[in-house]
Order: C-alpha cells, then structure tokens, then sequence
C-alpha cells in the first residue's frame, strides 16, 4: 500500500516524495493547518491517514479494500485533484464570491477541494444515498460542514436549483458515468442551472479520442470500438463489471467522451472553451496520473515523453480552439457560458 502524500514531476521523471504531512495550498482560504497523518489500522488493514477510524471503517463498508487507498488519497494527496483544479480555474473566477456546484459529487472528495479553495458555498449533487453519507462525513472531518451542503438526487436531471444559480459546475470524472444517450440532457440541465458568464468545469474524463483505456478496462483500442463490441471484447479478456452487462461496463465508465461529443452539447454560441495554459495541463494529468498506484518506471516515463509530445503539438492547434487535453488520455477544461 503506497505511503507517498505528494508527488511532484522533475525534469524528465516523476518524483514521489514520501511524506507524513498534507497541507492546504497557500493561495486556500480554508483548513490552511497541516492534517496529521498517522498510521491506522482497522480490520486488519494498515493506511497512512489523518481521517478517523470511524471514517476509514465507513468507506470500507462500501468499497474494496485494495480501493481504500485511493480513495482517502483524493483529498489528502493535493496532487490528486485539489492543486489540478486549482490550476485549472486560476484567473478565471473569484472563489471568495462565488457558489459551486459539484454535480456528481460521489463521496465528496471534489467537493472538499473546492471547498478548500475558498468557494462561498459549494453544494454536492449525487444519485446515492450512501455516497452522500459519507460526503457529509468528509465535510466534518474536514471542518467545512458550515460550507459544504450535500443532496441526495435520485434524478439529477431535475434538480431543485433556479436557472442561473451557479457560478461554477464542476463534473469531476462523472460523465463518464453517464450513459451515452442520456449526456446531452444532464450538460443541458447543468446549462441551465448555470449563470451567464459561469464556468463549467470538466476534470478527469476519459478521452475517447485516446486509444488506451486506462480507466476501466485497461485495454487498447477500447475506446475506438463500438459499445457492445468494447464489453464483448473486455469479457472476453477477463475484464467484468457486476454481471457484465453492458449496463454495468457504462456505469463503470468503459465508454469516455471526446472534445466533439461536448462541443454537439454545449455549441459555441452558448459555451466558449477556456484554454488553459499547456503547461499546468501537462502538469495536470502528470500529478493525477502520479498521484495514483505506481504503474512502474516505463509507464511513468512514457506518460512524460507523451506530455512532452502533446506541448510540441499544441501550439499549432490552439489558434483553432484545439486544446492541447484532446491528446491525453484524460479530458480537463473549462467552459464559459455566453
């Protein structure tokens, strides 16, 4: 079980600093204090953690133990998804004078990171009860209860939210959750509960348009496949999802979305595409691809010469509106509505 609580890219490597300290970024309005972590052990599992035994035990109720790791790590790894983010909305919105909206929210790890960074108030949206649950535990165990607010939506496509209430929507890795046939009308209702000139900010999506499947299958050429033939073919590799339905390969996230795929749903006339500098995109997926179980020196160096490859291209692209994302095997962007 890894032990690394921050990770760092240097030079031509990925670096893991093994450390027992997880602190806040400087520029975070909220929980600027160190969180302690400390070896715990619980139903004969060991983990380096600042949460409470009585957290880590409710997380294992719902979640395998071998996934224990990463999930605590989301927020106390700032390099998981606290500093991507941060990187990612730098410049374009004021957080101490806006309200979010984290539509998928899960267990609330993304939701903690925008809390952190200063958001006025942050609501977390979720279909499950459980995952709702232990989202608000996490916001206690964090000291953000009196900003975070958590709901449980068995329809998200109805949402109890006034048009143009929010300043910034984030979907971190949820759309590809999504079934297919039925993302037009989620994006559609996140437009609406979207103010004009708010950001919707898309994080952690698998990139249809890459040829690996590092997300659910972790097989070639998954993504080009018709849907039916991907799961066929995952099946037929060992790869199962519940009872290995296709339902079930959906739900697990086997089918990504591509730059294409948003752009049908949000047209330019109503969304304009934030670029973000190439570098904090680079950086982006270095961090969130480090910040997870070690995959070995040969993958960590492919991931930097593949950033590295993706920054010589990019440039030619962005007066296009190409953004140097499409090239990864994550989808990170911003989109402001008109």
């Amino acid at each position: 079980m890894s032990n690394f609580a921050g990770e760092e890219q240097s030079g031509q490597s990925i670096v893991r600093r093994a450390t027992m300290d997880v602190a806040a970024a400087g520029t975070c309005t909220r929980s600027k204090r160190k969180r302690r972590l400390r070896c715990l052990t619980t139903r004969g599992i060991s983990v380096n953690t600042s949460y409470s035994e009585r957290f880590v035990e409710r997380v294992l109720a719902v979640t395998s133990p071998q996934w224990l790791a990463d999930e605590l790590a989301r927020t106390e790894r700032r390099g998981y998804i606290f500093e991507p983010l941060r990187n990612l909305i730098a410049g374009l919105i004021d957080p101490a004078e806006a309200t979010a909206c984290d539509f998928g929210c899960g267990r609330g790890a993304s939701t903690i990171c925008l809390g952190r960074l200063g958001f006025q108030r942050v609501i977390g949206i979720d279909p499950k009860p459980e995952a709702v649950e232990i989202a608000k535990m996490r916001a206690q165990e964090w000291g953000l209860s009196s900003v975070l607010q958590f709901e449980c939506l068995p329809d998200t496509l109805s949402s109890p939210f006034p048009s143009g209430h929010f300043d910034l929507v984030l979907c971190n890795a949820v759309l590809e959750h999504i079934p297919p046939s039925k993302r037009r009308e989620h994006l559609t209702e996140i437009g609406r509960v979207l103010k004009h000139g708010g950001l919707l900010v898309v994080n952690g999506t698998p990139n249809r348009w890459f040829a690996f499947d590092g997300h659910t299958t972790k097989l070639w050429l998954v993504p080009y496949m018709p849907l039916r033939m991907a799961c066929a073919y995952a099946r037929l590799r060992g790869r199962v999802w519940g009872s290995g339905t296709v339902d079930d390969f959906v739900a697990a996230g086997i089918r990504g979305v591509s730059l294409l795929e948003l752009r049908s749903y949000l047209p330019k006339k109503s969304f304009a595409l934030e670029l973000a500098p190439d570098r904090w995109v680079g950086q982006h997926y270095l961090q969130t691809s480090a910040a997870r179980p070690d995959e070995g020196r040969l993958v960590d160096a492919a991931k930097v010469l593949l950033v590295r490859f993706a920054q010589v291209i990019a440039p030619a692209l962005r007066p296009m509106g190409i953004p140097m994302t499409v090239f990864l095997p994550q989808l990170s962007m911003v989109f402001r509505k008109r």
